[in-house]
């Protein structure tokens, strides 16, 4: 988790990724 909220502070494009990587998580069924 704290890597992902650094990378969310170095770049703006990796808090979406993060977001759309976080929601694969959550449903490994999709």
């Amino acid at each position: 988790m704290a890597g992902r909220a650094g990378a969310s502070q170095d770049a703006p494009v990796s808090s979406m990724t993060g977001k759309a990587n976080s929601a694969r998580f959550c449903h490994p069924r999709d």
